[in-house]
């Protein structure tokens, strides 16, 4: 018999075998009850039978046992295979079928998948003690047993967990299985290349009964056997995990069912310690293909998707077996990269740290905002900083090479990081409001550290070390220094730009006053405003980058690019506009039915009130004041009214400045409502007020459509001069 046909025929067969079993197992499901009933948490609408996994088990079970007779003699399975497989599944069928037929804690489903692990890596199925990496050698030791269990548990319930869509796990196996032959064949190993391609042949039999729409289901029973048995081979003797670069190619091969796995744990794990509900064994309808079907791709497209991204973890395995270390070393990590933008692309929300603010709550930690704290995160830096200047000047990173140059450089610039940066006042800085006269600030701390360092070692360090490595640690230790205070600003900044919260706005003006008014809507989210881009009549600015946001066009595009990018209003921030685009500008923003407003800053005196002794000082202060822009004047858009705050209540003025609570009484109602004590400049009457930064936008249908348009409630009814509170409020 040909080689060709020694490896083919099993497998034939064991297609044969399965096509032939399956609606016997589909009939013998309905029979005892496994069936899967539709539900919150599943795809399928009408009632499907489970267990068809059995019949893929069968025809494997079948075809190894007679395995000589087929192809004569000419391959059979070691014991120790057989051993490890066959009595290592037999728990794992036993509880998986249970589960089938009804559901089951996960508490059980994991000791009987953890005895049969055990069991397999017990009677042989285990990592070597040397794993070779990249060409570095690994000694893992006694490690070996709680790696291999941990990988035939995590493999056998990757496949279960995978198995959300119609033929979605039975084709990643079978690309698994058959990827897997061929890297046998390449490793000389063809006895493990024709079990391997057994496995595919039983699949290829099953799979026309699974796909889409589904007349049969794998079941807990097929998707755990199967992960489980292509688990022992990776593992046949430790010959496949431990040479050269094959160390990662199970992991590769079995790509797409792993890294579901690992999301979904990270998943909850996130939601666990952010929300405290949930738990990583709690199931739920978040998984890749489910994220694909939350997108808009139908059923039998996200499965091919699915198909798609298999083959490309399995292609790259394969052809990262001809590839040196250094070369298979970047093919991983381009991979990898790519793996996370396409994850980045479902939208996971557990996982948008930035725009969550997950990180920032890190700052709010008590050990965090001891000022010790940010003493000794200084000396980390500083030895880091270190460590990097030897190695990259000798291009030698091991602690007992440079041990005496490190110990000498550290030494040096521990205790006058620590002294310079004091002197310099950066243990008093606010660095929640760093600005970057603060972080010039440190950048010359940091180099007046470098210069007394070359001074110190130059008169009394007997090591020689070169200026290079002086010049190294101080670029290093001032990115470090500047980068851990500017952290929280730009942590702070990147979320408020991240989040997709608020109305979408169009800056006319890609100006100061532009880069400015998105300043301030980015610094006062509360205003429910989110700058979204720029127009500007500049041609030489359209397609640039302004404050990190598109200028998208000039004016004459307006209407398209409203159109096109979802705007909800346009905000004025140039007092160059001309009349004729003003109202052009106006008329755009009306036909597409959107708000036209301005943002001014203004610079408002505050006076001392000698009665009641509160302090003003004549301090000025920053406000932004929204302006109407439904009727450009004739001067452009300067004759607007201005709408910032609640008038006074007596003569209607709004030269109105904050009054102090004087008793017990004020002092709680200040602290359990809006409102705040005013004090009228011009008739001195003192009362309740709504402030500015709560202030509601009235005064023109623009700004009342823009009102809605924000979900701000109506505080106030009535013309703006008769502003009264709402009944209710």
């Amino acid at each position: 018999m040909s080689p060709f046909l020694t490896f083919v025929l099993p497998a034939v067969v064991a297609a044969v075998l399965a096509l032939g079993l399956t609606p016997i197992v589909a009939r013998f499901a309905v029979m005892i009850g496994a069936i899967d009933m539709p539900g919150e948490r599943k795809i399928h609408v009408r009632p499907i039978p489970r267990l068809g996994g059995l019949a893929v088990v069968s025809a494997i079970a079948i075809v190894w046992i007679g395995s000589r007779w087929i192809v004569d003699g000419a391959w059979h399975l070691p014991s120790e295979l057989v051993f490890a497989v066959g009595v290592g599944v037999l728990p794992i069928l036993a509880v998986s079928m249970v589960d089938d037929i009804r559901s089951m804690p996960a508490g059980p489903k994991f000791i009987a998948h953890l005895l049969g692990a055990v069991i397999a890596v017990a009677v042989g199925a285990r990592l070597g003690s040397d794993v070779h990496l990249f060409g570095a050698t690994i000694h893992i030791g006694f490690l070996t047993y709680p790696l291999s269990v941990l990988w035939i548990v995590g493999i056998t319930n990757a496949f279960n967990i995978i198995d959300g869509l119609d033929g979605l796990a039975t084709g990643l196996a079978l690309i698994a299985a058959t990827s897997m032959a061929a890297v046998f064949v390449l490793v000389g190993q063809p006895v493990m290349a024709g079990a391997a391609l057994v496995v595919a042949g039983a699949l290829v039999g099953f799979l026309p009964y699974n796909m889409h729409p589904a007349r049969l289901f794998l079941g807990d029973t097929g998707a755990t056997a199967i992960g489980f048995c292509l688990a022992v081979f990776a593992l046949r003797g430790g010959s496949t995990l431990s040479s050269g670069f094959a160390a990662l190619l199970p992991i590769f091969i079995m790509g797409l069912p792993i890294a579901d796995t690992l999301i979904a744990v990270a998943r909850r794990v996130v939601i666990r310690l952010e929300d405290r509900h949930g738990g990583v064994f709690v199931a739920d309808r978040n998984h890749i293909h489910h994220r694909l079907l939350a997108h808009g791709i139908g059923h039998a497209q996200a499965v091919l998707i699915l198909y798609g991204a298999g083959f490309v973890f399995a292609g790259a395995a394969f052809i990262s077996m001809f590839l040196k270390a250094r070369e298979a070393s970047l093919f991983v990590v381009g991979l990898l990269l790519a793996g996370f933008v396409g994850v980045n692309r479902l939208g996971y929300e557990e996982f948008a740290f930035i725009r969550k603010g997950t990180v920032l709550k890190m700052y709010e930690g008590p050990v965090v905002k001891r000022s010790m704290f940010v003493v000794f995160a200084d000396i980390a830096m500083a030895v880091f900083a270190a460590y990097i200047a030897i190695g990259l000047k000798g291009d030698a990173w091991s602690l007992r090479a440079m041990r005496a140059s490190f110990l000498e450089l550290s030494g040096t610039v521990v205790p006058l990081t620590v002294l310079v940066f004091w002197k310099a006042g950066l243990y008093r800085g606010v660095w929640r409001l760093a600005g970057v006269d603060d972080l010039m600030r440190v950048c010359r701390a940091s180099a007046a550290v470098t210069l007394l360092a070359i001074v110190g070692h130059l008169i009394w360090s007997p090591e020689h070390l070169s200026f290079t490595v002086f010049l190294i640690f101080g670029l290093v230790s001032a990115a470090l220094a500047t980068g851990s205070r500017a952290s929280y600003v730009v942590l702070q900044s990147s979320q408020r730009r991240a989040s997709n919260q608020g109305t979408a706005v169009l800056v006319y003006g890609a100006g100061r006053r532009g880069v400015a008014g998105v300043r301030e809507l980015f610094q006062h989210p509360e205003t429910g405003f989110r700058p979204i881009g720029f127009i500007d009549d500049d041609a030489m600015k359209c397609g640039k980058l302004v404050c990190g946001l598109p200028v998208l066009g000039s004016q004459r595009e307006l209407a398209s690019v409203i159109r096109g990018h979802g705007v909800r209003a346009v905000m004025v921030a140039t007092s160059k506009i001309r009349i004729d685009r003003a109202a052009a500008a106006r008329q755009a923003c009306e036909a597409a039915g959107v708000s036209m407003f301005r943002l001014n800053i203004e610079l408002e005196r505050l006076h001392e009130d000698a009665a009641n002794g509160d302090l003003g000082a004549g301090q000025p202060t920053l406000r932004p004041v929204l302006v109407s822009a439904a009727a450009p004047a004739a001067s452009g858009m300067d004759d607007l009214p201005v709408i910032g705050a609640e008038p006074c209540r007596s003569c209607g003025s709004r030269n109105v400045h904050r009054s102090k609570a004087r008793n017990l009484y004020e002092r709680f109602k200040k602290l359990h409502t809006a409102t705040r004590l005013y004090r009228c400049h011009n008739c001195r009457w003192r009362g309740w007020l709504l402030p500015l930064e709560h202030a509601p936008i009235v005064g023109s249908d623009a700004f009342a459509d823009l009102c809605d348009l924000t979900s701000l409630d109506r505080l106030f009814d009535g013309p703006p001069d008769t502003l009264r509170p709402a009944s209710g409020e």
